[in-house]
């Protein structure tokens, strides 16, 4: 036999299972809550922005810093020719694998090489070539990257 229940009984006989005070959470505690969770996303954010620029910057200096060593190359070869040629500046602009490049070089300084006994002529002889002392200036850019090289070459001038 079914006997009917009351809503009153189905309810746990008119008792709230809860506390009467509790009514859920305040909008001052709502309010802290989401204060402290924003501030949690914004620093977590802001870590992953920073590590992304860095890894970005990193792979541009790997990128750059492969490129270097042919660029050298080619920058020394042009130095010796234009120094056998007598030029006392050289410069060229480029783009090798991704990278754009920039460099000038000048003259420093020119001099005789030194005077060497010669055994078959029995005197100090003054040899004709002349030594050039280069300074060579490499700007290279990758995106938002820029690296600049300074450093020096040697090469024999004409004579």
């Amino acid at each position: 036999m079914i006997y009917p229940v009351t809503l009153s009984q189905a309810r746990g006989g008119g008792r709230s299972r809860f506390k009467s005070d509790s009514r859920g959470f305040t909008l001052v505690e709502v309010l802290v809550a989401t204060t402290i969770l924003l501030a949690t996303v914004a620093v977590v954010a802001n870590i992953y922005l920073t590590s992304i620029a860095s890894v970005n910057k990193a792979s541009n200096h790997m990128v750059m810093n492969r490129v270097v060593p042919s660029l050298v190359d080619g920058i020394q070869l042009s130095v010796r020719e234009g120094a056998k040629s007598g030029q006392t500046a050289l410069s060229n602009v480029g783009v090798e694998w991704d990278v754009g490049y920039q460099w000038s070089a000048v003259v420093l300084e020119s001099n005789s090489a030194p005077q060497y006994f010669s055994d078959v002529e029995r005197r100090w002889v003054k040899s004709a070539r002349k030594y050039q002392l280069w300074q060579v200036t490499l700007l290279l850019e990758r995106g938002d990257t820029r690296r600049e090289f300074v450093y020096r070459e040697f090469a024999w001038g004409p004579g």
